[in-house]
């Protein structure tokens, strides 16, 4: 998504007041975000946040209910 936006990491990392190491790190999956961080992320990039959840949700599986 970062580079789609035509960001490199040092400039992610501007709008999101971190550093480039922290985004590199998250990049190679040796840091996770949280959920705030995801939409901190998600409005760095300039992406509709309710989009995303709706494609992510479109991919997990709803649970089934037991009747009793």
């Amino acid at each position: 998504m970062r580079k789609a936006a035509g960001l490199n990491q040092r400039e992610l990392a501007e709008r999101l007041e971190k550093t480039q190491s922290y985004v590199a790190k998250v990049e190679l999956h040796e840091r996770r975000l949280d959920i705030v961080q995801l939409v901190e992320w998600l409005r760095a990039l300039e992406e509709d946040e309710k989009s995303f959840f709706a494609e992510m949700l479109k991919d997990i599986p709803k649970a089934k209910r037991k009747r009793g």
